[in-house]
């Protein structure tokens, strides 16, 4: 579903200069997925400040945990505790146990893309 931009609009409060380095951002994503063989994502709070949208995703070749691509989807607090926790902390969350959008037990280290904590201009966003 849609891209990064319409997304961001869509869902979330992020600013024009936000979205604009999500965007520079999931450039990269590939190349991380490639490196780490995991599933890399950037998701963002949306506006109700607790479930999240996810934003991009990269694949690693040939060992994708999701059947489908889940771009466009919700990361419930409930499911993704790791997420939330960072999205509102700013802090890193290392091997928490979720579940993910096809319901299958996941664990996951998600970081904050903002480099700054609090953060002046961008919110807290993750990938992980």
């Amino acid at each position: 579903m849609g891209d990064l931009k319409e997304l961001c609009k869509k869902f979330t409060n992020l600013s024009d200069a936000d979205i604009e380095l999500l965007e520079q951002v999931s450039l990269d994503l590939p190349y991380i997925s490639e490196l780490t063989g995991s599933d890399i994502f950037i998701d963002a709070l949306t506006s109700n400040n607790r479930d999240a949208i996810v934003l991009a995703w990269a694949k690693p070749p040939g060992n994708s945990l999701y059947s489908t691509s889940v771009v466009g989807e919700l990361a419930y607090h409930t499911n993704e505790p790791a997420v939330y926790h960072t999205l509102k902390t700013g802090e890193t969350s290392r091997d928490v146990r979720g579940i993910s959008q096809e319901g299958v037990p996941i664990a996951q280290t998600v970081v904050p893309i903002c480099p700054i904590w609090p953060p002046s201009i961008i919110p807290p966003i993750c990938w992980g």
